[in-house]
């Protein structure tokens, strides 16, 4: 019986030898489903991690076994292995394999990560659901996260706004945060926004964002609602001119 187990072992480590060999592969020749395939890859590493895997593919083990992927396979950082498989640790205990990968690494990701941060507090079934669907974007699972795990200060209210992000070069990322450490001098003073994604300092952003919205307002709003009266104006005395010479024609 003992030779039959471990006959059945050795022949599910080398399918998933195999599978593993071929998605990385994919992952590396930047495949189009490269979301899901991180997501397949996770499940496969936690296979392996907790069924001990490696034992009848001949490695010492899981660390060694990881470490070889990486050597192979450019895509296959270490700690990008180690990590994938931690996502699929967290979620297998409220999803199925097919669900995590109908997520997606994003989502999975920011699931997994708010499941951590709130001491393994598991998902409602609708909050699963938005995670599967794929016509809610990663913005709106953000704020689906927030309101479910109740990631807001508790002095703020209204509705999750969403501000995406964008590509910066090195000068500019330097100035973007000259800016903010200027609007926590301001008076009065703020505590210093070290990273700008920091899930427990949104009250900061917002103030932060406030400042500068109202910073902006004071400067330019004025001369620039002059400038689109005096254009108004313009048009309608133009206007004015026409019809009145359109009459004068007309006598």
């Amino acid at each position: 019986m003992t030779g039959t187990i471990v006959e059945q072992d050795s022949q599910k480590a080398n399918r998933l030898q195999i599978e593993l060999t071929k998605l990385l592969t994919d992952i590396d020749q930047q495949s189009a489903q490269l979301d899901k395939d991180f997501v397949r890859l996770g499940v496969m590493l936690q296979d392996v991690r907790e069924n001990k895997l490696w034992e009848p593919l001949g490695y010492g083990g899981y660390n060694a076994f990881i470490k070889s992927l990486s050597e192979k396979f450019q895509s296959a950082s270490r700690t990008k292995l180690y990590a994938t498989a931690q996502i699929a640790e967290q979620l297998l205990d409220v999803a199925t394999p097919q669900d995590i990968e109908q997520m997606g690494m994003s989502k999975a990701s920011k699931l997994a990560s708010a499941m951590k941060k709130a001491d393994g507090k598991k998902p409602t079934d609708a909050l699963l659901q938005q995670a599967k669907d794929p016509k809610v974007t990663i913005q709106q699972f953000d704020a689906k996260i927030a309101d479910e795990y109740q990631f807001h200060n508790e002095f703020e209210s209204g509705s999750w706004i969403d501000l995406a992000g964008c590509y910066m070069t090195a000068e500019e990322k330097a100035e973007w945060e000259r800016a903010i450490k200027t609007a926590c001098l301001d008076d009065p003073p703020l505590p210093m926004l070290d990273k700008w994604n920091d899930n427990s300092a949104s009250h900061i952003r917002k103030e932060i964002l406030w400042r500068w919205t109202a910073s902006y307002l004071a400067d330019k709003e004025p001369s620039i609602v002059k400038k689109q009266s005096d254009v108004r104006d313009k048009s309608n005395n133009e206007a004015a001119n026409t019809n009145n010479q359109d009459e004068g024609w007309g006598l």
